[in-house]
């Protein structure tokens, strides 16, 4: 009798044992990267990061493409990717022939997949600097690469790879759009907005609390729509420069929209706050004005009041408030943003170095010409300093629209040498050597 009980309790610890085994898949401890489930063991999607550089826009975004297809394919063929480097690179390993491996290149993808392109300014050599983050369909790429004649060994096609994923989440946005309506593809990504408290006619209490409003609606529109935003304590040190201080004051414009136009913001929201207490309890009213800086259409015009509130404290009672009129407001703006991409989103561009007016009139016809491209209008021409200032309405984030321009426009007489001069939130500056 022991000697069995013996021999079951044996069979019990090798059978948990082989459980735990199973369950820890081999023990590894590799830091997991963003990829999404395959049963081959090679994801079908994965996201990789990588910066170009070159001399122009151009030579910095194919380097950027390089770099990040190159990672993919090392983790698809391991170590078998340096024997085929050279036929990879003359095939796949580049911009133009590597994009229909990129999630979002060629059709819709879900807004935490899409490709995010950013320039990162100047090195030291006055090089460019691109920053690209892109979701590589693992699968197409692999079978491609086989078709070359390139096998992916089964030992060597791992989930692992030193690229890590961003810490960032996408946002989950809300709307509240009718049925007959469909605002869910719209994309908001690169879009830039300053948030200001209106400087003239509010008592210091309504200015006070409109400081708290700024702040709560700053954090929202960070977090649930993704979008670019300029600290409050930042804009207000730049607002005390004597410069603007006295723009201020000899014109009839905003220290708001001062600021939106020194730091180039694509859209500028005035907010002020309207309260009311009684002892301990208080409620707000939040007024949200929303501009597109470039040519002043009004986006959304909102007055939402909070619930009112009793808290400990007349202060704790109208900081609540104005959180829960942020909240409310939040639902509306989202609607009212996506209705103003969907339309187009206004830029400005400049163009440097044009000869005559016949060569600014060209430009603007070929930005036309460019998918995506609303409407273009010359606005000034200077001969004197070869400069030409354009208002561009574009279906699509800034990278979107360098995209168009520099896979349409160098190929056509005049704009053979056309690079990137700048780019400043909403502003593009482009130069023609």
């Amino acid at each position: 009798m022991f000697k069995v009980t013996k021999a079951i309790y044996v069979l019990l610890i090798a059978g948990a044992l082989f459980i735990m085994g199973a369950c820890q898949g081999g023990g590894s401890t590799a830091t997991p990267v963003r990829t999404t489930p395959s049963v081959s063991g090679l994801p079908a999607e994965q996201f990789f990061s990588a910066t170009g550089v070159g001399a122009t826009f151009q030579d910095a975004r194919q380097d950027a493409y390089k770099k990040l297809l190159t990672e993919a394919a090392k983790v698809i063929l391991g170590n078998q990717f340096e024997a085929n480097r050279p036929t990879l690179e003359q095939n796949y390993l580049s911009y133009v022939r590597g994009r229909q491996f990129i999630m979002g290149e060629q059709s819709s993808v879900e807004p935490d997949k899409q490709r995010k392109l950013s320039t990162l300014g100047q090195d030291g050599q006055g090089n460019t600097q691109i920053r690209l983050e892109a979701w590589v369909y693992m699968h197409n790429f692999r079978d491609a690469i086989e078709r070359l004649g390139i096998s992916a060994s089964p030992a060597t096609t791992t989930t692992t790879t030193t690229t890590t994923s961003p810490t960032t989440t996408t946002p989950v946005t809300t709307t509240t759009s009718s049925a007959s309506e469909d605002l869910s593809g719209v994309d908001l990504s690169g879009m830039e907005m300053l948030v200001f408290y209106k400087s003239q006619g509010l008592s210091s209490m309504d200015e006070q609390y409109s400081k708290v409003a700024v702040t709560a609606l700053n954090r929202e529109l960070s977090q649930q729509l993704g979008i670019s935003i300029k600290d409050l304590e930042t804009m207000e040190r730049l607002a005390s420069e004597r410069a603007l201080l006295q723009e201020e004051a000899e014109g009839t414009v905003g220290m708001g929209l001062l600021l939106a136009n020194q730091v180039a913001a694509e859209l500028y929201a005035e907010v002020w706050t309207t309260i009311g207490y009684s002892g301990t309890s208080g409620q707000a009213v939040l007024n949200v004005k929303i501009y597109a800086r470039t040519t002043g259409d009004v986006i959304a015009d909102l007055n939402i009041g909070g619930r009112q509130m009793d808290g400990r404290s007349r202060d704790a009672s109208l900081r609540a408030s104005i959180f829960d009129a942020t909240d409310k407001i939040i639902k509306q703006i989202t609607p009212a943003l996506k209705r103003y991409a969907d339309g187009g989103r206004v830029y400005f561009v400049r163009l440097t170095g044009v000869q005559n007016y016949a060569d600014a009139s060209r430009f603007s016809r070929a930005m036309n010409g460019i998918k995506g491209t609303v409407d273009v209008n010359l606005r000034s021409h200077s001969r004197n300093d070869m400069t030409s200032d354009y208002s561009v309405r574009f279906k699509g984030n800034p990278m979107a629209l360098l995209d168009g321009v520099f896979d349409t426009l160098p190929s056509q007489p005049g704009f053979e040498n056309l690079d990137l001069q700048n780019m400043r939130g909403n502003e593009i500056i482009f130069r023609l050597h």
